[in-house]
């Protein structure tokens, strides 16, 4: 891991999302870094087939990438630990 993404890992989330908000992908790839796991698994629980479960989490990850770059995102669905 580069030096600037060690520093960047150790941002909080609402901070990534302020870095995306402004084109930062890396804030974003951190966030889906730390994030995947738990929202793959909540999908997965939900429809039962991993392969669907893989289509839909490509697809929210799409949906918030467009979200946050556009400004619609708000903290209502905010990222947690």
């Amino acid at each position: 891991m580069s030096g600037k993404r060690q520093k960047l890992a150790l941002l909080e989330d609402h901070v990534l999302v302020n870095l995306c908000k402004i084109g930062q992908e890396e804030g974003f790839n951190l966030l889906i870094h730390r994030h995947r796991g738990k929202l793959f698994t909540s999908i997965y629980q939900v429809v039962t087939d991993r392969e669907t479960a893989e289509d839909l989490l490509q697809d929210v990850l799409l949906r918030l990438w467009l979200m946050l770059r556009e400004g619609s995102y708000t903290e209502t669905g905010k990222f947690s630990q």
